[in-house]
């Protein structure tokens, strides 16, 4: 079992804690029968479990940042790809080649017919904007505000934009043509 050391940046380490949860999720869905469906609820506990076991040192709070985090990430994944998006840097906003950490060995993962089929499947659930003080994924964050543009290419917190101050974003491939 991967688990990250106690973290001596809090921020970084709970982008490393976004990582090890993603990629411990992304694994239950690859070990369980390809003919089953997961319902949300079965997902929201692999979700938990997956945080427990990969950052056990994050209190409760940071856990629920990083769960929330993967959770949005992927349901953003979900509507890129029920647009008809297929290419993952279409999502991300840039090459996969610039992810960093080891997001860059999950994308084969996400992009797996199975996870693919449950993203799409959850696409139509509500969401809500990217916030300051948040963590994210990688990938292209837009203010809501001025259109500045938030390079990630690891897990993160969102800071303010740095061009208007604004505080919500979307994500790139989270627009209509992306």
């Amino acid at each position: 079992m991967t688990r990250i050391p106690p973290p001596s940046d809090p921020v970084e380490a709970l982008g490393e804690a976004y990582e090890l949860v993603l990629e411990r999720l992304l694994d239950r869905f690859h070990v369980r029968d390809p003919h089953h469906r997961p319902a949300a609820g079965e997902v929201e506990e692999w979700l938990e479990q997956a945080a427990h076991e990969a950052a056990p040192h994050l209190d409760t709070h940071q856990r629920t940042q990083v769960k929330t985090a993967v959770q949005r990430d992927l349901h953003s994944l979900g509507r890129y790809r029920h647009r008809g998006g297929t290419r993952a840097e279409g999502w991300l906003g840039f090459e996969r080649q610039r992810l960093e950490g080891r997001l860059l060995e999950l994308i084969p993962k996400i992009a797996d017919p199975t996870m693919s089929e449950w993203l799409t499947w959850q696409a139509e659930r509500e969401h809500r904007p990217y916030r300051s003080g948040e963590l994210t994924g990688p990938g292209i964050l837009i203010c809501n505000r001025c259109g500045e543009r938030l390079h990630f290419t690891r897990a993160g917190q969102i800071p303010p934009c740095p061009k208007c101050g604004g505080t919500e974003f979307h994500r790139s491939g989270d627009e209509e043509g992306d």
